[in-house]
């Protein structure tokens, strides 16, 4: 059995931020309500009170053992797709400026 690993990001990304604003979550079955069926255990306000993040106090991280392998692994394969797509435009930002492009988005 191998142990899926909860990415440090994930102590401060909601399950509802990471469900409305990481491209995939849709086509993964039934990630996205899973996802948002976290929220009525949130400790902070609820995402319609505010958008105004209590850092990692209700994060993936909290509810990372109430999720089963596979929506685990769709988490964090969906997470690093988005990394790697973050990083890609940044490299063609700086590049389309003639810039040197900094070490972490290499």
């Amino acid at each position: 059995m191998t142990t899926i690993v909860c990415p440090v990001a994930f102590e401060v990304m909601r399950p509802d931020e990471f469900a409305e604003c990481i491209d995939g979550v849709l086509a993964e079955g039934n990630l996205y309500e899973r996802l948002w069926s976290f929220v009525p255990h949130y400790e902070a306000p609820r995402p319609e009170e505010g958008e105004e993040p209590c850092h990692g106090l209700d994060s993936i991280a909290r509810f990372w053992l109430e999720l089963t392998d596979e929506e685990r692994a769709a988490l964090v394969r969906l997470h690093s797709a988005h990394e790697e797509a973050e990083k890609t435009m940044m490299r063609d930002y700086y590049t389309s400026r003639g810039e040197t492009i900094p070490e972490w988005y290499l």
